[in-house]
């Protein structure tokens, strides 16, 4: 029956999806060699499907595009790593996005990867299409094991992004208690303000973090700073009827 309306109707991008989540590789297979459907290789990892990203690879052998991907996989071993590099893939190749292997497994939170690409040599001061390393990714995803992984092979805790936000402004707008102690026990810079002039306090007030904003208060914030608003973040707790804080 579905052979049949596959034959009267071309498949769409969604019919690849859920032959994707269901791990129906019969369909994944037809959709992909009758009737050309790309594969997007990040369902592969959303989905936890090695049997669709193997059927991509054998219908393109386009190994480095593989290995850019293979991260969101999060697999237990290297083999499929060592066998992508072996057949020509570079790990510090970038896509049409400006990212590379690295980037990725930052983005996929997977630590033995990233201290995987590490060994073998990767590049930490690339940058992707928005202009972020991929230890900025791993800021923004607020991993910790990955954030120590970077750390450790020499990443600056003081790093900032294109908003000159650090990793404890992250931490504080996430309310990422563990990794606010972790930042400044490496001893990140408390004070930093972002482009808009935010303290991590600032931060911390506006997402209502009191044992954040506390914590920081003990670490030695200057509390008086002022955003690009010429307001502390005794004037944000005031605003947004934060009365505990």
């Amino acid at each position: 029956m579905i052979d049949q309306c596959m034959v009267n109707n071309k498949p769409y991008i969604e019919a690849m999806r859920y032959a994707i989540i269901s791990h129906n590789v019969s369909y994944v297979s037809m959709l992909r060699f009758q009737h050309k459907c790309d594969i997007p290789l990040d369902w592969c990892g959303d989905y936890n499907n090695i049997h669709a990203f193997c059927i991509y690879l054998k219908s393109t052998w386009n190994y480095q595009k593989c290995l850019n991907y293979s991260p969101y996989l999060q697999l237990p071993n290297i083999f499929l790593y060592e066998y992508l590099i072996a057949h020509g893939a570079n790990i510090n190749s970038r896509d049409k996005f400006r990212m590379s292997v690295l980037h990725y497994a930052a983005e996929s939170n997977f630590k033995p990867t990233i201290e995987y690409l590490f060994k073998k040599g990767s590049k930490t001061d690339t940058q992707n299409f928005l202009n972020q390393t991929p230890f900025q990714v791993a800021m923004a995803k607020l991993n910790l094991e990955c954030i120590k992984a970077f750390v450790s092979h020499g990443a600056d805790i003081d790093t900032e992004d294109s908003n000159k936000w650090n990793l404890l402004h992250y931490a504080a707008r996430f309310n990422s208690f563990e990794i606010a102690k972790y930042a400044v026990s490496e001893g990140i810079n408390i004070n930093v303000r972002s482009n808009d002039g935010l303290t991590a306090l600032h931060l911390a007030v506006s997402s209502n973090n009191l044992e954040m904003a506390k914590y920081l208060i003990s670490r030695g914030i200057y509390v008086d700073a002022h955003n690009a608003k010429k307001e502390t973040a005794l004037h944000l707790a005031v605003i947004k009827n934060y009365f505990e804080m």
